[in-house]
């Protein structure tokens, strides 16, 4: 999963404090991409870097963004993995308006999802996928492949092309 692929956020904006100024007062999903680099994934290669939302009560996208600026980098966790991935590159960030913040959880999870199922892993600076359903999918499914591979029932290519296809239709449902 590129950045490419997120089809309906906004146009790509560098890193800065002039980026959140410009990002939506609404619920939204938003995403941080390195400039013109790709990097190897277990499972292709990528180059997002984080795959956020905005969807507390009063959250927004602008907020959100606010929160991750190099000034947070003390406070914040993703301030910090986001300041030291800008030694790879410059950053980007572009964002997605959704209704409500139920939407937004829900269309992070799906991403986060798709990018799990093309690569394998989270992008590097997401530490944990935010949906506990979406948790306890990748914990079955890991088990699942496990499991497989342990009582050689499968190839471990067969059960992990299992596992992707899984993933791919997890990444289509409505979950």
């Amino acid at each position: 999963m590129k950045s490419t692929d997120l089809a309906r956020f906004s146009a790509w904006h560098k890193w800065s404090s002039d980026a959140v100024r410009k990002a939506p007062d609404r619920p939204g999903v938003y995403a941080f991409r390195l400039v013109g680099n790709g990097f190897g994934r277990l499972k292709g290669e990528s180059d997002l870097v984080y795959i956020g939302c905005a969807a507390s009560k009063n959250g927004t996208v602008s907020s959100r963004l606010s929160d991750h600026l190099p000034s947070r980098a003390d406070g914040s966790n993703v301030a910090h993995r986001l300041r030291d991935a800008q030694k790879m590159g410059n950053l980007e960030v572009a964002w997605g308006i959704l209704a409500t913040p139920k939407e937004a959880i829900d269309e992070e999870a799906r991403l986060l999802r798709k990018y799990y199922g093309n690569h394998l892993e989270l992008p590097p600076i997401n530490r944990c996928e935010p949906a506990k359903q979406t948790r306890k999918i990748l914990e079955s499914l890991t088990k699942f492949v496990q499991a497989e591979n342990q009582s050689k029932r499968h190839s471990l290519d067969d059960a992990r092309t299992l596992a992707e296809k899984l993933f791919e239709y997890l990444a289509h449902s409505q979950l």
